[in-house]
């Protein structure tokens, strides 16, 4: 009996088991539930209290009115057993087990972990984690998950996966500033019963999902993984991973932290390139590439255009291209020809393109140069390079007609582009939310807009290669 990973996100009614109001756990979760939209019921479940949060307190699940779908359990190990059968006999669909010192505390928590395991499937009791921090469904509200994330986050198109629950908060509040949707994000803890391919294999046919993201410590199932990775690239939904574990030492801190097995890193290396997962290296990788992919889509090749209004930063952008495996190709002589008479007389058309600072006067400017560019056919992709200035209150009308005119410009040529400052962080959230309300994501500088290009390129042509073997 396998369980669905659905059955938590259709979950209406929750009882908190174990809650507490001097848990760090038991206050987050009971303020996420209540501020991302959930209007479903919420229960409070401890035999040792009457009241917590100003709300009535249950001393058991069988004393709760009415159903119950899900339950988070913030209970010790010792008294999880009994909580698993209160659930058993309440007829509750799924747990959320915040339960540590299980699968990840040597032979004896493992074993007393493979025996819960086994109750559950007995009866017939979905279980994310132990040890997990839980999940969010940015869409429907459910937010079942015992950390620091703050609204507002509106819903969007990207799943996150973790086996480090911690690190879960650190990517809500970057796509807060990012101006990145997250549809989903789930901790999955010790993988007692759904792995993180388990997990990913349903997501990937969610309507509202396009990318996966996914920080791992170790691929439990090897085979189960494969498949959900064709099945992903079958669908054109771009999986984006980081995958600790290139140094011992970090294998060790895998081991100890949810007991995942690393394996060999080159193999790791290797099955990706070969599944056409998107290896990166860094959380903010994890986040730029999981934005672009779901934004600006891949280019089916390596051959890219750089437009910017400074000649410095062609400079740097041609030195960027150049440790990656993307190509500048020149500017072919009839694309040249016609940018000569738009751009200034002092402005050269060539690959990398210095617009000249004329563009902050002249909105169409970039419009034709982006358009020639695009249309030249030896280019799969283009960046575009402009420093964007804050936002501020009553912004003066030229600055607003401006952003139209470069997300106007970006948003109509065929091929891939990324809108990139020169550098990380200079971009304020109100500009990059303005992008994102048109489709567009600014990335967060001009180096990790190349970076970003790269893990594209290589998706899109390991995606071709696959069409053509198929």
């Amino acid at each position: 009996m396998t369980p669905r990973f659905g059955r938590l996100l259709r979950a209406r009614s929750v009882a908190l088991v174990g809650v507490s109001e001097q848990s760090f756990w038991s206050r987050h979760l009971v303020r996420n539930l209540a501020s991302f939209g959930f209007d479903g019921d919420v229960h409070l479940v401890n035999p040792t209290r009457s009241r917590q949060f100003g709300r009535p307190c249950h001393p058991d699940l069988d004393a709760v009115p009415g159903p119950v779908d899900l339950a988070f359990v913030m209970t010790s190990s010792a008294r999880l057993d009994d909580v698993v059968e209160q659930c058993g006999k309440k007829k509750v669909a799924s747990i959320v087990a915040l339960t540590s010192g299980l699968g990840e505390k040597g032979a004896e928590g493992a074993a007393h972990q493979a025996a819960l395991l086994r109750r559950c499937e007995e009866l017939d009791i979905a279980l994310l984690g132990p040890n997990c921090l839980g999940l969010i469904d940015y869409h429907s509200g459910l937010a079942a998950f015992a950390d620091r994330v703050s609204p507002p986050m509106e819903p969007g198109a990207v799943a996150v996966i973790s086996q480090s629950g911690a690190l879960l908060q650190l990517i809500h509040r970057a796509a807060q500033r990012r101006s990145l949707g997250l549809s989903h994000l789930v901790s999955v803890g010790n993988e007692a019963m759904f792995t993180s391919a388990s997990i990913a294999e349903e997501l990937i046919e969610h309507p509202a999902v396009r990318v996966i993201a996914m920080y791992l410590e170790g691929v439990r199932e090897p085979g189960h993984f494969r498949r959900v990775a064709e099945r992903a690239r079958e669908l054109g939904k771009p999986i984006v991973a980081v995958k600790a574990g290139r140094s011992e030492i970090a294998a060790r801190a895998a081991l100890a932290h949810t007991g995942a097995l690393t394996g060999d890193d080159r193999l790791v290396d290797a099955v990706f390139g070969d599944l056409g997962v998107t290896r990166v290296s860094t959380p903010e990788d994890l986040v730029e590439t999981a934005a672009a992919f779901a934004t600006a889509g891949w280019p089916r090749g390596r051959r890219v255009a750089v437009v910017s209004a400074s000649g410095g930063a062609c400079g740097m952008a041609a030195d960027l291209v150049q440790e990656t495996s993307l190509t500048l190709p020149e500017i072919p002589p009839e694309v040249r020809d016609r940018l000569t008479s738009v751009l200034p007389s002092f402005g050269t058309p060539q690959n990398p393109l210095d617009t000249t600072g004329a563009i902050v006067d002249d909105p169409d400017l970039l419009r034709a140069c982006v358009s020639e560019l695009a249309q030249a056919g030896v280019y799969d992709a283009m960046i575009v390079n402009l420093d964007l200035p804050p936002a501020s209150e009553g912004e003066l009308d030229d600055i607003a007609e401006r952003m139209r005119g470069i997300a106007d410009a970006i948003a109509a040529p065929s091929i891939p582009i990324l809108l990139a400052g020169t550098l990380a962080g200079d971009v304020d959230t109100p500009r990059q939310a303005y992008f994102h309300g048109r489709g567009l994501h600014v990335c967060d500088g001009l180096a990790q807009a190349v970076r970003t290009l790269g893990h594209l390129a290589e998706y899109g042509e390991n995606a071709a290669h696959a069409t053509r073997a198929a």
